[in-house]
């Protein structure tokens, strides 16, 4: 039977996701406590997802499991900018360039294996939860890219949506598989918009809205034995 295709959208609010954004900025500036702010952001937005079959996402990580990794990616994501300190302004930006270079393997080791923790605390009901099975080497080489992208100005939003492609074609799950569809050049007209909108300041709560809806909004699920699934579903509700 063929698979069944499922889209995704994301209902939550304008100040909510002010709020859950501005919560997980700081807790992460702050460093020790990253890991609470993004497993707050990742409850807030699975709980606030809908999938066009009724089936419900649910996000079961703890903070207290990985905070210590998340801390350390928040120091590392910190620590070009701290190497710019004491160095004369036009020095500044190179030093920032080779800071990030040289920490880019250490940050995709730290960052697959968080990826790898977030997509098995994802929870589909009926359903279960998937893997990441995405290699250390592929995603490196997919965030040099990216990295090297945002000295372009304008390739960057081609080489995202191009590593979200890769990433969510390596999410496994029991007769589950998940894709990504936003595109290159609709992400950098996004983009635009929501630059232009944030200027002026008061629209920012619904920029970060929309934000989180065109990343949600360009998800598929796609489900497998889709009888089998709907068996399950009836022999819960008896």
């Amino acid at each position: 039977m063929a698979a069944q295709r499922i889209g995704l959208t994301f209902q939550g609010g304008a100040w909510a996701a002010f709020g859950r954004t501005f919560l997980y900025a700081i807790l992460s500036v702050c460093v020790l406590p990253a890991a609470w702010g993004v497993v707050s952001l990742l409850r807030w937005w699975a709980d606030n997802t809908r999938l066009a079959d009724g089936s419900r996402l649910s996000f079961v990580g703890r903070a207290s499991r990985m905070w210590f990794l998340f801390a350390v990616l928040a120091f590392l994501e910190l620590l070009p900018q701290c190497a710019r300190q004491g160095v004369s302004p036009d020095r500044r930006m190179a030093v920032v360039l080779v800071a990030t270079v040289v920490l880019l393997p250490l940050v995709a080791l730290v960052k697959l294996h968080l990826y790898r923790w977030i997509v098995a605390q994802v929870r589909l009901e009926p359903g279960g939860g998937a893997r990441l099975t995405a290699s250390y080497g592929g995603y490196l080489g997919w965030l040099v890219i990216v990295t090297a992208s945002v000295f372009t100005v304008v390739l960057w939003p081609f080489a995202l949506t191009a590593m979200l492609r890769w990433l969510c074609g390596h999410v496994r799950g029991k007769g589950v598989s998940v894709t990504f569809t936003g595109t290159g050049l609709g992400l950098l007209g996004q983009t635009l918009l929501w630059l232009a909108c944030s200027v002026l300041i008061v629209p920012i709560p619904w920029v970060l809205r929309s934000i989180y809806r065109w990343f949600t909004g360009h998800l598929l699920l796609w489900r497998e034995d889709v009888e089998e699934w709907q068996e399950v579903e009836v022999a819960v509700t008896v």
